[in-house]
């Protein structure tokens, strides 16, 4: 286990080319992280498709979810159809399908 080291004796910089080696040891610790705190062997896909009578794709909704959690990847309206609440009625779609199982958290992107 890592000992907490006081956050005044931290070091903190910003790079735009980031060290290789720093960017490994992000990863690996938020490996560690997420195989502890969620099943990611257990990853599935997830989708709400909004699609025409002639089949056409005119919006999703799509993710996946594992253990307690869904994640919203993506979400897009053709434009056509945006400003007439398809993109939120695709989200409730979305999160009340993956709520039908155990996921108790709903994540997305900044």
């Amino acid at each position: 286990m890592h000992s907490r080291t006081p956050t005044a004796a931290l070091s903190l910089r910003v790079f735009d080319n980031s060290p290789a080696s720093a960017l490994q040891a992000v990863d690996a610790g938020l490996e560690t992280h997420n195989q502890a705190a969620a099943p990611l062997g257990e990853v599935r896909p997830h989708a709400a498709i909004a699609s025409l009578p002639s089949g056409e794709v005119v919006g999703g909704a799509v993710g996946r979810t594992w253990g307690a959690c869904c994640e919203l990847l993506q979400l897009w309206v053709h434009p056509g159809h945006r400003g007439t609440g398809l993109g939120t009625r695709l989200l409730d779609a979305f999160e009340r399908r993956a709520g039908r199982g155990a996921v108790t958290r709903t994540t997305s992107p900044p």
